[in-house]
């Protein structure tokens, strides 16, 4: 193969900021928006709703009451058997976050009363469908290896150290309003398998970093139960917590669930925003320039964004090929030129 030698002077350069969602991106698991909800809430135009692993019918695609025109997931325990205390499970595929990855999955909740225990979490294991019940593995709180939930008393609670710990401070959500939330997984593959909540309600003109455990505050918590593969299904559940008089099962609605594999990413997905963070360590750099977890550098003016993980051989994704940079050559956020050579095609 021959090579060009081509000179690049870095504040000429004119290739721009990288367009494409490569480098950090946000995938839509589903808003809700495309299922019938018919005048009182049923399932698709199948007469299904494809993320049920119990079958049950009050789980369901339901008219939102707070925002004009919406449509969530309506988890309903009105007509549920007060005495049976049953709970009712249900996985939803998501992209996969790798086993040595990081990666955020985002979703919008509210609820419409207090007396309900609700859940939601991340799983490895595999939970397939059949019809309209998977019997899948997840049914099980040892199944999740991350749990976030809301109990009767109220206040958004997460495991983390074998046993429920209260966020600090108390974070009590309030009825008939939408919560941001983003859960942050480092499933690592070797050591600790941690994670972070971050939260933003109404009040919060940004995402709230919480914590959990009164007597030792931590917002790093650790896997429920270690994952021993990919993260492939975000677990919500629901119980009646065995106890009409304490339970009414008032219902709870989620929304707008997405995912960005290889990254902690706490930006708004439903407006494209991306705010990527490194909250379990020191933050990557290349030469200078902050790297995201995946290899991913953005360079601004001079090359836009570059993935390194192949470095001295650096991908320019507005090329859409690979150059060779020489670790000799400078290049850094206070360069003013540099030599690199691009392969000549043939």
């Amino acid at each position: 193969m021959k090579n060009r030698f081509l000179s690049l002077t870095l504040l000429g350069c004119s290739l721009g900021i990288l367009t494409s969602t490569s480098h950090a991106a946000w995938q839509l698991v589903d808003d809700f928006e495309s299922y019938d909800t018919g005048s009182t809430g049923v399932y698709d135009a199948e007469g299904l709703f494809p993320y049920h692993s119990i079958a049950h019918p009050l789980f369901r695609v339901y008219a939102d009451t707070v925002e004009d025109g919406n449509q969530g997931y309506f988890v309903d325990w009105g007509t549920r058997d007060s005495d049976s205390g049953a709970e009712v499970w249900v996985t939803v595929p998501i992209p996969e976050i790798p086993l040595g990855s990081t990666g955020t999955i985002y979703l919008r909740y509210q609820k419409e009363g207090d007396s309900n225990t609700w859940h939601m979490g991340a799983t490895d294991l595999e939970a397939g469908r059949s019809g309209n019940d998977t019997g899948g593995a997840v049914t099980a709180w040892g199944d999740n290896c991350t749990i976030l939930r809301v109990n009767t008393s109220t206040i958004l609670e997460a495991h983390t150290g074998g046993t429920y710990r209260e966020s600090v401070p108390n974070l009590i959500p309030s009825t008939y309003t939408w919560y941001q939330v983003w859960m942050v997984l480092n499933n690592a593959d070797e050591g600790d398998q941690v994670w972070q909540v971050y939260v933003q309600g109404p009040n919060d003109t940004e995402p709230q970093l919480l914590q959990f455990n009164p007597d030792a505050p931590t917002s790093t918590l650790g896997f429920r139960r270690q994952a021993e593969d990919s993260l492939k299904f975000l677990v919500l559940s629901s119980n009646t917590n065995k106890s009409p008089d304490v339970n009414t099962r008032d219902v709870w609605m989620v929304d707008d669930i997405y995912v960005d594999v290889g990254n902690a990413n706490i930006g708004d997905p439903r407006v494209g925003e991306d705010d990527i963070i490194d909250p379990f360590g020191e933050a990557q750099t290349w030469r200078g320039f902050t790297a995201q977890s995946d290899g991913w550098v953005d360079t601004g003016a001079a090359l836009g964004w570059v993935w390194v993980n192949e470095a001295p051989w650096i991908w320019i994704d507005s090329l859409d090929k690979f150059i060779y940079l020489p670790d000799d050559q400078p290049f850094s956020p206070d360069s003013t030129g540099s030599w690199f050579w691009v392969p000549q095609e043939q």
